[in-house]
């Protein structure tokens, strides 16, 4: 989503309005895939779900692009804490994301990249 935004951005400061049009479109679209796929995840009920980390997961996406900071932390947090609890592994293709979203909300000392697991 940052970077669609500051593609946004560059688009609006080089007056080309069109371009900055069809990117926030791709942005709106983007988003609502990520509460697609909250739902989807049922992440609605996701502490129901202590089997299925990944409902924090999803749900920490959809709040971080709707601007809600600090519950996004709180479910990445809540994330890092079931995979520890139920000991799935992290797979291999969300490994680098999630190390990279764990950074950017100051919990990296949750993730260990390189390992199956925060």
């Amino acid at each position: 989503m940052n970077h669609l935004h500051t593609l946004v951005q560059r688009a609006l400061a080089e007056r080309s309005f069109e371009r900055a049009e069809a990117l926030s479109e791709r942005a709106r679209v983007a988003i609502w895939s990520l509460f697609n796929e909250l739902l989807v995840s049922g992440a609605r009920h996701a502490t129901a779900e202590p089997d299925y980390p990944y409902a924090h997961w999803h749900r920490g996406l959809a709040l971080e692009a709707i601007g809600r900071s600090h519950d996004a932390r709180n479910e990445f947090e809540a994330f890092a804490q079931g995979i520890v609890i139920t000991g799935k592994p992290v797979p291999e293709e969300l490994s680098l994301a999630v190390a990279e979203k764990f950074k950017q909300f100051g919990l990296e000392k949750l993730y260990h990249q390189g390992s199956s697991a925060p």
